[in-house]
């Protein structure tokens, strides 16, 4: 609609410009400059229409400005329009009819509805009396006497001896008088509207109080000089007023409503003010402040249900509704059940729009926070459960252990001690293929023995157990048949599961050093923070290791993640591979 608003925008400049060369009327040549602001006056009101549509696009006041703007242009008409026309008789007629409009809007503004029955009554005098005016001068308006001679004679004329000038100067008093009444009323209705609404209305009353104190002198005029032969105000017909009277009578109202329309909060905007003013804080905390700054309604308050009543954002009780309590009550549904009410200015009902917007953002927020709570609910249930698992594991591998040790590599002692007994009882009497046979079980014994006792500190180091991290990672270290270089900077014990899952990954990455890196060299830096141990082992290999691509690497990264930790594999600077992991130990 960008083009309806260009052409509105462009219509009457068009064409006032385009008829300037052919105006033959002194009034509208000698004095260009007061030509020119007559004509800026209706630009000003459509502009002002256009922006409060803009950001009010339900409301009325904005095409009522563009109305008002386009009526300002009416009795200019005989100015533009040629001889042997009814043009310039209709703009004499019914010249003047925008102050019917700025008078509604002075008294509805923004919402564009009248709210009390002096206001109603008022308009509606108004509108008669432009009214009767009209129908008084169509009917008794003689050409050349009471409007200008150019145009045609009045087709409608049917009482050309009435006193048409008279009655048309006590009518424009009446109009001036029901204008001051507009003022009065509007002076009224700002005392008595609230914070927010007030700082809307009060360039909206400025202006149009000077609007409707130049009219009424305006309109008192022709009476003045009519019955007294006074001249009113005296400065009236002085060159210098031209100007002035444009600029106050005509152009201090739009002014004002242009200053009242971008004043105007559009619900998109409000909206982004909403969801940018929430920052890391709770929801429930920052969320009436924020509705606070975004309505302008320092008296707006949100609460909230619980199982005894309603509660504020501190969680204090609150008694709901308040006994007098004007507030309007906007309540915030989720999922058919009210999670908030907002308790607001009644003015903030004007703009369903703007409100029921800001309700629908509040609504996504506390949305959001609480499917992210029972999210970060869930997630420490996971995390829980996996550092569960992990230490369920490991309890299951010392219990193993702690049978491999009591029970089978027990009994496969005792059974190499057996054998042993029975070749000394035999001594030189067995035969060479008995002793040999012997020989060879008592050796196999041995080295089960053996692969049993290293399968047992697989699972569960007594070293790391009984002296912690450092000796066992040292014990490792002597196990390789490449030299490692160590540097641990560990000052004290630390909890139990995080010393297992270090070990198990310096283990995991020297016995892969051993098995594919083809090194010359290893080093394992170990050193911790307040809250984090860090991991470095690095060898001078071939490199390529690849943590995806082996069971044991992909068994450390999930059992590191178990524990809120992280493990890399990457190509070191030289060649070979680095691994670093990160575990907490706060």
């Amino acid at each position: 609609m960008s083009w309806v608003r260009r052409l509105l925008i462009a219509a009457p400049a068009v064409i006032f410009v385009s008829s300037w060369p052919f105006l033959e009327d002194p009034a509208a040549t000698s004095d260009a400059l007061a030509a020119v602001t007559d004509a800026a006056t209706g630009l000003i009101l459509i502009a002002a229409g256009l922006i409060a549509a803009d950001r009010r696009p339900s409301g009325r006041t904005g095409p009522l400005l563009v109305v008002a703007g386009y009526l300002w242009y009416v009795g200019d008409l005989f100015f533009v329009f040629p001889d042997a026309s009814i043009v310039p008789l209709l703009s004499f007629a019914f010249r003047g009819y925008y102050d019917i409009v700025i008078a509604f809007l002075i008294l509805s503004f923004p919402a564009g509805r009248l709210q009390t029955t002096a206001q109603r009554i008022v308009i509606a005098a108004l509108i008669a009396a432009y009214a009767a005016r009209s129908l008084g001068f169509l009917l008794m308006a003689v050409h050349g006497q009471v409007y200008p001679p150019n145009g045609t004679p009045n087709p409608f004329l049917l009482f050309p001896d009435a006193p048409a000038e008279l009655l048309d100067v006590w009518v424009t008093a009446l109009k001036a008088v029901l204008i001051a009444l507009v003022a009065i009323l509007a002076v009224v209705r700002w005392g008595r509207a609230s914070t927010p609404t007030r700082r809307v209305l009060t360039p909206v009353l400025a202006g149009g109080l000077i609007w409707a104190l130049m009219s009424a002198m305006y309109k008192m005029g022709p009476l003045a000089r009519f019955q007294f032969d006074v001249q009113f105000p005296p400065w009236q017909d002085a060159t210098w007023w031209s100007i002035p009277d444009y600029l106050l009578r005509g152009s201090a109202a739009p002014v004002g409503f242009l200053i009242g329309a971008l004043l105007l909060r559009t619900a998109r905007t409000a909206v982004v003010d909403l969801v940018s003013g929430f920052s890391d804080q709770p929801v429930r905390r920052n969320l009436q402040a924020s509705l606070i700054k975004v309505l302008r309604d320092p008296a707006l308050v949100v609460i909230y249900p619980d199982n005894e009543g309603w509660t504020d954002a501190d969680g204090r009780p609150f008694t709901y509704p308040h006994p007098g309590d004007e507030r309007v009550a906007t309540p915030i549904e989720s999922d058919g059940r009210t999670v908030a009410i907002i308790l607001h200015d009644a003015s903030l009902e004007e703009d369903p729009g703007l409100v029921g917007a800001v309700a629908a953002a509040a609504r996504l927020a506390i949305d959001n926070e609480r499917l992210s709570s029972a999210l970060e609910a869930q997630l420490a249930e996971v995390r829980d459960s996996r550092v569960r698992i992990v230490e369920g594991a490991d309890a299951e591998r010392r219990r193993i252990e702690r049978d491999l040790h009591d029970g089978a590599q027990q009994r496969l002692v005792a059974i190499a001690i057996s054998l042993r007994m029975l070749g000394d009882s035999l001594g030189p009497k067995a035969s060479p293929e008995v002793a040999h046979e012997i020989d060879a079980a008592s050796t196999e014994l041995h080295a089960a023995i053996e692969e049993l006792r290293e399968l047992a500190r697989g699972l569960d180091p007594p070293l790391l157990r009984e002296a912690g991290l450092g000796v066992a990672i040292e014990a490792l270290a002597e196990r390789m048949h490449i030299p490692v270089k160590l540097d641990l900077r560990l000052d004290e014990r630390l909890e139990r599961t995080v010393e297992t899952t270090c070990y198990f990954v310096v283990a995991e990455a020297l016995a892969n050093v051993a098995k594919h890196a083809d090194a010359k060299t290893v080093s394992v830096k170990l050193w911790r923070t307040s809250d984090m141990l860090f991991v470095k082992v690095q060898d001078d290999g071939r490199g390529g290791a690849d943590p995806a691509g082996g069971s044991g690497l992909r068994g450390l990264t999930d059992r590191v993640a178990a524990i809120g930790g992280q493990l890399a594999i990457s190509e070191a600077g030289d060649g070979g591979t680095l691994l670093e992991a990160q575990i907490p130990c706060a």
